[in-house]
């Protein structure tokens, strides 16, 4: 079994990462209104992540529950 600290520092940098990848999704959308290669750029990403959301919902979902 896992000992508390390591489950406390994979949530923790879960989460940090989490951030770090929403944060850079932002910095595209607010970059795609003025930069013809940002908004490339953002449809391909988009394009990417297209049919994920209710898995993406469910690992959000499963790591907070987990994390509580």
């Amino acid at each position: 079994m896992l000992s508390y600290e390591t489950m406390r520092l994979f949530f923790a940098m879960l989460a940090i990462g989490a951030n770090i990848v929403v944060i850079a999704y932002l910095a595209l959308v607010v970059a795609a209104r003025w930069s013809p290669g940002a908004s490339s750029q953002l449809k391909r990403v988009n394009g990417y992540l297209d049919g994920f959301e209710l898995l993406f919902g469910a690992v959000a979902a499963g790591t907070a529950t987990l994390g509580s």
